[in-house]
């Protein structure tokens, strides 16, 4: 084990994250100018970094030689003097799953898959992540579209072991602990932890995404909001897996094969999970039109362009209004209108009957109405 002093080889700048557990620093490589994250890792007295460096230095070698799009890229890795381990990353851009509030319930199981072919390429070379929750699962932006990397890789390995695991994490994110990290089963060693805790922590964590409730125990019980039921295609399978992978017993947990059809069932789109999500969707282009074959027929003249006009039909008559409501009409605007408004109305009807606008005018309307009231 050899000490480096990070300021060595990166010229730090900025805290972007920082607990008790460690700190996460922007930084620039010396050597190459790339902007990089550099996080150092907090050794507690148990295990201590003696004792932790052996399982560190593994999963580092692991990381390195991996180029795998829901894994951050691993540029750099080793111990500081004043006792920390360190990772480089690649600096990556987006927000991690516990700020992002209200996403659909397809949005979700995606980036849930994501997560779980990060963790299945952990476990076929033998490592496990064993810090998984909301807020290490980060949705960077890309230019392909969105992609689910895996942080908070190699906390784990310096966290207290057994019962007190659980103080070796942030408050908000215990409960994500799969139970044999945080009983005394795993021993000073933690050996029975592997991937089968990744497991229940990522379907804690998809539950908790997706607003699920969730009673834990020997037989775990989750039900799913009525919204989020209604928007898959079969939240039944779903339901199962993840009622699986939450039980105690880490052998009675279902499979990373198992939970990954699940997801697609719920999706009802087997495309769906393995592809990002594009960030922006850009409209098709037009095809631009075949050449002409031959030359275009020269445009329709005015006169000919437009047809004439249909002719309206002819209207229908009127039909008159009978006597009786006519000469009602009168009388009742000699109380509405008052004397000299009738007698004005009057007069103007008469000179339109004697200019053979209307029919001559009687007392009561005009003469071609025969009753009277």
């Amino acid at each position: 084990m050899q000490f480096r002093e990070l300021t060595d080889s990166y010229q730090l700048q900025k805290i972007l994250r920082s607990t008790r557990f460690g700190t996460v620093l922007r930084g620039t490589s010396l050597q190459s100018g790339q902007t990089v994250a550099a996080k150092l890792i907090t050794a507690g007295p148990s295990p201590g970094l003696v004792a932790g460096a052996p399982d560190f230095e593994k999963l580092a070698a692991i990381l390195a030689g991996l180029r795998h799009p829901n894994l951050p890229a691993v540029l750099d890795s080793g111990f500081t003097a004043d006792g920390s381990a360190f990772f480089v990353f690649e600096l990556l851009e987006g927000k991690s799953l516990d700020l992002l509030s209200g996403l659909p319930p397809a949005r979700v199981l995606k980036i849930v898959g994501q997560a779980l072919s990060g963790v299945e390429v952990l476990a076929a070379k033998g490592a496990a992540h064993l810090n998984l929750s909301p807020d290490n699962l980060f949705v960077a932006t890309t230019a392909a579209g969105e992609q689910v990397k895996l942080l908070g890789l190699g906390t784990a390995i310096f966290r207290p072991r057994g019962t007190a695991a659980v103080s070796g994490v942030a408050a908000e994110n215990a409960r994500f602990l799969a139970p044999e990290l945080t009983s005394g089963a795993a021993g000073a060693t933690g050996a029975l932890a592997d991937w089968r805790a990744d497991l229940f922590s990522l379907a804690l964590t998809a539950c908790s995404a997706l607003g699920a409730t969730v009673g834990l125990g020997n037989s775990p019980v989750v039900q799913m909001p009525l919204s989020v039921s209604f928007e898959l295609e079969s939240d039944e399978a779903l339901r199962q897996v993840l009622e699986r992978c939450l039980r105690q017993q880490p052998a009675e947990r279902a499979t990373p094969r198992e939970f990954r059809e699940a997801l697609l069932q719920a999706l009802g789109d087997p495309a769906g999970l393995q592809m990002p999500v594009p960030a922006v969707v850009s409209p098709p282009s037009r095809p631009a039109p075949p050449p002409p074959s031959q030359p275009p027929a020269p445009a329709p003249s005015i006169s000919t362009a437009f047809e004439a006009p249909a002719p309206m039909p002819p209207m229908e008559p009127a039909v008159p209004f009978p006597a009786a409501t006519l000469a009602d009409y009168f009388r009742r605007l000699d109380f509405s209108l008052g004397a000299r408004q009738v007698a004005g109305l009057r007069e103007f009807a008469a000179r339109a009957s004697a200019a053979g606008a209307v029919p001559p005018l009687g007392p009561d309307g005009p003469v071609f109405f025969t009753s009277a009231p």
